[in-house]
């Protein structure tokens, strides 16, 4: 069973993390920006990114793995958006901005973010750098994600001060509140 299936068994509450999660997606949206999410595993990053995705249109999520090289990444986004499309890295950035670009006020999120290589990242500032002004988008990970770009733009590696520059804002969830425990020890 996938956290979507999940989500429709489980009865939700609006934690403050749900919150944050739907008004950062809402906000990259609207302003046509590249928002941050970062929060420890299991804060309900995930669950909230589906929901969110689930109720509003012209929004396209995909999870990144570990094990998944840059041109993975980019026929991920691709069939996002129900396109199948192989070609050179090159050419598959570019149908991704064409493709938002005919989307107004569309909205990419990546799910684990903080396990796309440094490599993918770059590929994800050129797809920003297309569609800036027309679709938003969210990456979301575990706390690292915001520190090794950091750390990598800091230490001027090729590329990286340039993405981190593009990111508008960064969101941290947080523990649970102890009113939030209490309802969902009710439920």
């Amino acid at each position: 069973m996938n956290t979507s299936e999940q989500a429709t068994e489980w009865k939700l509450i609006a934690t403050n993390n749900f919150c944050t999660v739907h008004d950062a997606c809402a906000s990259a949206r609207k302003r046509n920006t590249l928002l941050g999410i970062i929060g420890f595993a299991g804060a309900g990053k995930t669950t909230a990114l589906e929901i969110y995705k689930s109720q509003n249109e012209n929004t396209y999520l995909i999870t990144c793995a570990r094990a998944m090289k840059s041109k993975q990444f980019l026929t991920m986004i691709l069939a996002s958006l129900d396109i199948r499309y192989l070609a050179s890295d090159y050419e598959m950035v570019q149908r991704i901005v064409t493709e938002f670009n005919n989307i107004k006020g569309s909205l990419l999120i990546i799910d684990e973010a903080s396990k796309l290589s440094p490599n993918a990242l770059m590929y994800l500032q050129d797809i920003f750098d297309g569609i800036e002004g027309n679709s938003g988008i969210v990456i979301a990970g575990v706390e690292y994600l915001h520190g090794n770009i950091k750390k990598s733009a800091e230490k001027n590696k090729i590329g990286m001060p340039e993405f981190f520059s593009r990111v508008a804002q960064w969101s941290k969830l947080s523990l649970p509140t102890k009113k939030e425990i209490i309802t969902l020890c009710e439920i």
